[in-house]
């Protein structure tokens, strides 16, 4: 704070944190909830927000008991955002079931009948994501 002329009680470290679900837990413990309710005028709701479901998914994520793969075949796999609401969705399903999701990313020009069995093998499931024209069909 000494160089941004913000006060060091404003100041709230955003962590490198292992789970993105310990991030709020940490700016919850740092008050910053409160923090911006004093800063924008506003009513701090009561009680203080009871956060003891999202630890539990905290915990459940960080000690997944079982393991499945899955492979994406697409177009632009290339691209490490490409399918991102896949993936996401993909990670979270496997919260709910307490299954630790491996998404093996494979480009569809790379697919043919010669190779699949060797691209699917030890895969548990295959999602081909739509694309546009034909390229890797």
């Amino acid at each position: 704070s000494t160089f941004t002329d913000v006060p060091v009680d404003r100041i709230i470290e955003s962590i490198d944190a292992p789970s993105l679900f310990d991030v709020p837990l940490a700016f919850q413990k740092q008050g910053m909830d409160q923090k911006v309710c004093d800063f924008l005028h506003l009513e701090s709701p009561k009680p203080e927000a009871d956060m003891e479901a999202w630890k539990k998914l905290d915990e459940r994520a960080k000690s997944l008991k079982h393991h499945t793969k899955i492979t994406l075949v697409g177009k632009y796999v290339e691209l490490e955002d490409a399918y991102i609401s896949v993936t996401d969705a993909l990670q979270h399903a496997g919260y709910l079931y307490n299954t630790k999701i491996d998404v093996d990313k494979v480009q569809a020009e790379d697919v043919t009948e010669d190779n699949i069995a060797d691209i699917m093998k030890g895969s548990d499931g295959l999602i081909v994501p739509g694309g546009f024209g034909t390229r890797g069909l």
